[in-house]
């Protein structure tokens, strides 16, 4: 395994790095994921005070920021059973009552911290700020608004040092899917801040479905590659041992279609990548903006909430993020699939650097070149300042789209780009990232919850 760094160098002036990674198989690419520590919890709140906060201030009051981990209990009076449905995800079942809490003034915020005026829930909050586990940001407006965190939120150096300890064998790890990031993307009562979405799938074993018809790069198992548009109204999905089919013995319901499903006898089951988060009796579900619904017309119940997915048993490998740059030799220097845009049913990200050729940023993408993978990252500029001659200044997407082209790769999708691009290996990155400290220019690293790992051998 390779890893390259290339420097473009143009008659302005101006430098682009990008670091090139080859000489892997895909038998060695995966997928992996960290857990949620306080330092994760911390990152997502300074992220938010240096650079989401500045740019409207108004728009957000106080932002609370909380993961429930598994070995504080969850007070008695937070019930599974909702008016939003029967709650399988810890997260958002907490999310939801803290948020009622909340909104009738039960719970305030004070002095850096949550209270309540319920003995329980305010132990409940001691515990978790104790722990590190929850953490305010501050706004000019004066509104109260609990974001729940997801388990997987981790730095990619963090997991790329634990996979190194534990095998004693050098890994490259990148950062790969999209996640809900923004509290725009908090749209329904069962989304948790840190959660990725789009298709991830390894050996045949789908652990993302595909979403919101964007392009995906798709290896079967001989090894060819290609650009595709998977859905997931594709798959037969299974749960509690019974095999669910679009139009057949159910319905599903997706963004950008569908907001909110229909009434109906019997109910709705939420799913978010590999698990159900929720079962609605009657219908009437808002969808979760990194899921989808499945809605019967008959009552069931849950024993098993995990989620399986079937009719990708040929796929070696697949992932779905951004737009594609090349498709099978062919240069696309233009959007074939959707994003968001401010108007009508809102789907994640809901902010997306558009238009799509004048917004510079750091990019990320895997795809072939000459039959083998290779995984590339173009560095982008530091997000509070920018040193002509010096630093990168990022990509506009068909400007990354030409480079690939020039360079020879067949297929290519972009990953998540950004401040959370990066790529590490052995404790060290080849590039900076975008993400910098107000005080100091340092890199700061922003925790993702989905990588791509490749392993050494």
């Amino acid at each position: 395994m390779e890893r390259q760094v290339v420097t473009d160098a143009y008659s302005s002036g101006e430098v682009q790095n990008y670091e090139v990674v080859s000489g892997f198989s895909w038998d060695d690419v995966s997928f992996v994921s960290g857990h949620c520590t306080p330092e994760a919890v911390a990152s997502l709140a300074a992220l938010y005070r240096t650079f989401i906060i500045p740019k409207a201030p108004r728009r957000y009051g106080t932002l609370c920021f909380c993961h429930v981990p598994e070995d504080i209990p969850v007070p008695v009076s937070f019930v599974a059973r909702t008016e939003d449905g029967v709650f399988y995800d810890r997260q958002a079942l907490v999310a939801h009552h803290v948020s009622r809490l909340m909104a009738c003034g039960v719970v305030t915020a004070r002095e850096g911290g949550l209270y309540s005026a319920d003995p329980a829930v305010d132990d409940f909050f001691h515990l978790l700020s104790v722990a590190g586990y929850l953490v305010l940001a501050q706004g000019a407006a004066e509104s109260l608004l609990y974001l729940p965190v997801s388990s997987l939120i981790d730095f990619p150096s963090r997991i790329e040092e634990n996979r190194r300890i534990r095998t004693g064998a050098s890994t490259v790890v990148s950062n790969a899917h999209f996640f809900l990031m923004e509290v725009s993307d908090l749209e329904s009562p069962y989304d948790v801040l840190g959660v990725p979405f789009g298709l991830a799938v390894k050996d045949g074993v789908v652990t993302q479905p595909p979403l919101n018809h964007r392009e995906a790069l798709l290896v079967d198992r001989r090894g060819r590659a290609r650009i595709g548009f998977p859905d997931v109204t594709d798959l037969r999905v299974v749960i509690d041992g019974r095999e669910y089919r679009d139009g057949l013995n159910c319905w599903f319901y997706s963004r950008p279609e569908c907001r909110v499903t229909p009434p109906c006898d019997g109910v709705a089951v939420l799913v978010v990548n590999n698990r159900v988060v929720a079962v609605k009796p009657g219908g009437t579900a808002v969808v979760p903006m990194a899921g989808f619904i499945i809605q019967i017309n008959e009552k069931i119940d849950i024993d098993d909430a995990s989620v399986a997915y079937r009719d990708m048993e040929d796929c070696a490998f697949g992932v779905q993020v951004g737009p594609a740059m090349v498709d099978d030799g062919m240069l696309i220097d233009y959007h074939r699939c959707p994003f968001y845009e401010g108007k009508g049913v809102a789907y994640p990200p809901t902010v997306f650097s558009l238009p799509y050729d004048s917004v510079p940023a750091a990019r990320m993408g895997i795809g072939v070149r000459d039959g083998e993978p290779l995984l590339i990252w173009a560095e982008g500029a530091g997000k509070l300042g920018y040193r002509k001659g010096e630093e990168s200044p990022g990509c506009v997407l068909p400007g990354f789209a030409r480079y690939c082209d020039r360079t020879g790769i067949q297929n290519l999708v972009n990953l998540d780009g950004g401040g959370s691009a990066q790529i590490v290996s052995d404790g060290r990155r080849l590039l900076k990232i975008s993400d910098r400290r107000r005080e100091t220019n340092e890199e700061m690293e922003r925790p993702v919850p989905s990588c791509l790992l490749i392993s050494g051998h």
